[in-house]
């Protein structure tokens, strides 16, 4: 993985931080995550901990962060495994379909989460 350590931005899409499902937390990792892709090449291998490093979270909190992002379309998994059938690391994607599935988001009024799901207090 590439070196950090150098001032960046991250990016966060209307779709996203108007989404009332959506932690802070799924924010900013939404963000980190489409930094990386861009700096890696379209992909993010980056693991738990890295992530959970670069948020200051536990890498578990990054687990269930990620859960959310993955269930709500925001991103994609891969998992890379070697010869024998064993995963080895794992590739996120950010998914582009996100911006269609959430463009309800994009005018001023206020949106309720979609029925599945409830408000986080």
């Amino acid at each position: 993985m590439e070196d950090r350590s150098k001032q960046f931005g991250l990016w966060i899409p209307a779709e996203i931080y108007r989404n009332p499902v959506m932690t802070h937390l799924d924010m900013f990792l939404f963000g980190l995550l489409h930094y990386l892709c861009k700096v890696e090449g379209g992909t993010c291998t980056a693991t738990n901990a890295e992530l959970a490093h670069d948020l200051n979270v536990k890498p578990d909190t990054i687990q269930r962060s990620l859960k959310r992002l993955l269930e709500e379309g925001y991103i994609t998994k891969n998992d890379i495994k070697n010869a024998s059938g064993v995963v080895i690391k794992r590739a996120l994607k950010i998914d582009d379909n996100f911006k269609a599935l959430y463009a309800m988001y994009l005018n001023d009024e206020p949106k309720e989460p979609l029925p599945e799901y409830k408000r986080r207090t």
